[in-house]
């Protein structure tokens, strides 16, 4: 990693997370930048020593007293960290003294980093554009403020490596995956790599043109489904936590799409190609049992436009809000659930019901009322072009994803039914209610 980007972004940032951090004292006698988890206490001297290595062993004489473990780790930096999470060191390997240029040249001012009880999102900002990598992370991670003030020159690898051995023995785990991406994942999660290798030659998207903040999950795989040309299925309740996702570097297609890929992993959402059109998103526990079915494309066959399907459920553009967008939002989602909390939906509005009479009028049957199934709430985006045999196919599908089921009274009248309770044919020759 070349030691020549300046540091300016966190001189810009400094001063909002400034302060007296805990055990500064203790640094600027050692000559180090501590490195510590959150949990270190302060330790202020009333009556210290007049020399500064008598005082440097009273300091750790405290703290070793309050259950803290002191490290040294290189010429430039010092760990401090409770005794109980000695096994820190195994997911942060002590490498100042490697990273330790021969000279100081090349090297930034003390005090470019200053970080007390700083916000963990703001840290990962500046730690992408540090490392010039994308970060890629699921919307919750392990609670932490983090506290880092840089108290000698330090060149920019140092400061990368700063970052990480804070974050590290704060739970996080900054995990390199490819030269362009790092996951940062909870220390006890195992993280699994494979970036793919950027072809040579091919075209790239440029840094930026990804910049998800605190975006809903769907946004990102409605772009993701834009981006493979296909028609995401998936059911209605999808977890769905917010995500963090800016391209930091020029990234091909292919590494493009691996880094949404990766972002839906560690969100607990599995995506699984089903033919040459459709795309399903699960949970992750159940990815393994997705069967894709998609039937192959008719040559010839008639195509249906997909602004002429009805669309069921939510959809948000793929597109980062802003904070007055996330509040309008928020504010239009309270007030929906409550309207449909005090009144229900007209039958006919109904998204299961809706889902079943499209399926109908394409099949040629009459969709018969269910009272337990009618209501149940329905995801169906149509994004792509489909014939009548894949639209059908979606339809099934989407309702499958649900735990529903198109079950035959006979043979004109079709209606919903719970998958795990029907039996495969109905024979009977009146309607159910």
């Amino acid at each position: 990693m070349t030691t020549k980007p300046t540091l300016i972004l966190v001189c810009l940032l400094a001063p909002l997370v400034s302060g007296a951090a805990p055990l500064d004292g203790y640094g600027r006698l050692m000559g180090k930048t501590v490195l510590m988890s959150a949990t270190v206490p302060d330790v202020a001297l009333s009556d210290s020593p007049a020399d500064a290595t008598n005082a440097i062993a009273r300091i750790e004489s405290v703290l070793a007293g309050k259950g803290m473990e002191v490290v040294q780790d290189g010429p430039e930096f010092v760990r401090v960290f409770p005794k109980a999470a000695r096994g820190s060191l195994t997911n942060a390997p002590l490498r100042g003294a490697e990273l330790a240029p021969p000279t100081r040249a090349d090297t930034k001012g003390s005090g470019l980093i200053d970080f007390v009880n700083a916000d963990l999102n703001q840290v990962l900002a500046i730690y992408a554009v540090l490392s010039r990598r994308t970060v890629l992370r699921p919307g919750m991670l392990p609670a932490a403020m983090i506290t880092l003030h840089s108290q000698c020159a330090l060149t920019s690898e140092e400061v990368v490596y700063a970052i990480a051995t804070v974050l590290a023995l704060n739970g996080i785990a900054m995990v390199d995956d490819g030269p362009k991406f790092v996951q940062a994942v909870p220390v006890w999660q195992r993280a699994a790599t494979g970036a793919p290798k950027a072809e040579p030659g091919a075209t790239l998207l440029p840094a930026g043109s990804i910049n998800f903040s605190r975006a809903d999950l769907s946004q990102v795989l409605a772009c993701y489904a834009a981006m493979r040309q296909r028609t995401m299925l998936r059911p209605a309740n999808l977890p769905l936590p917010s995500v963090d996702l800016k391209y930091e570097t020029a990234l091909t297609r292919e590494e493009a799409l691996y880094a949404m890929t990766k972002v839906f992993e560690l969100n607990g959402i599995g995506v699984v190609d089903d033919g040459a059109t459709f795309i399903q998103a699960v949970p992750m526990a159940l990815r393994g049992q997705v069967t894709p079915r998609a039937p192959a494309p008719e040559p010839g066959a008639k195509l249906f436009n997909p602004r002429e399907v009805p669309a069921l459920g939510a959809s948000h553009p793929p597109g980062p809000r802003t904070e007055v967008e996330h509040l309008e939002r928020d504010l239009e989602h309270m007030r929906q659930a409550f309207y449909e909390f005090m009144r229900l939906p007209d039958p006919a509005k109904r998204s299961a019901r809706r889902l079943l009479t499209l399926y109908a009028v394409l099949a040629g049957k009459t969709a018969v009322q269910s009272r337990d199934f009618d209501g149940a709430a329905i995801w169906f985006h149509v994004e792509t072009p489909l014939t009548k045999r894949e639209l059908l196919y979606a339809i099934e599908t989407t309702l499958a994803l649900d735990s529903l089921m198109i079950v035959p009274v006979d043979d004109q009248h079709i209606r919903l039914g719970w998958m795990r309770a029907e039996p495969k044919r109905v024979g009977s020759p009146q309607p159910k209610k």
